[in-house]
């Protein structure tokens, strides 16, 4: 009840509304999206895969899908170059746990980059769940 509460402020207010913490500033939410995979691309010139179409879900940031939920449920698919340079994770099939980095996305489908060494898609199937989130790739070499 206090977090609803405490929500209900920041959006009513703009301004957080937690007491005994001083200045503290909440960031935004990450923009994230579910989806699943629906088919596979075209394999590059060793075989490997980096494409694959996509059925884009419900926004699922669990605060603003209770605050805009006719607008989440509307998203069936991407805008051109909208999830460009976000993180996508699996959360099912054989690449449960690996993340990607998005080269590019049309409406419906996604071109990933190995920039976290996972290596590529070919484990990949139709069915597999995954998150695409607006987390921004920073390497630490």
């Amino acid at each position: 009840m206090r977090a609803a509460l405490a929500l209900l402020l920041v959006v009513a207010f703009g301004a957080p509304a937690f007491g005994g913490h001083g200045d503290t500033e909440v960031p935004p939410s990450t923009r994230r999206f579910a989806g699943k995979v629906l088919a596979l691309g075209a394999p590059d010139a060793k075989g490997d895969l980096y494409t694959f179409q996509v059925s884009v879900q419900e926004e699922a940031v669990l605060p603003l899908i209770a605050l805009r939920k006719a607008d989440a449920i509307a998203k069936s698919e991407f805008v051109v170059a909208e999830v460009k340079s976000w993180r996508v994770t699996f959360v099912s099939g054989e690449l449960l746990g690996a993340a990607y980095h998005v080269a590019d996305n049309t409406p419906n489908t996604v071109t990933v980059v190995d920039l976290y060494r996972h290596g590529p898609l070919n484990g990949l199937k139709a069915g597999d769940l995954f998150f695409v989130e607006e987390v921004y790739f920073q390497r630490r070499d």
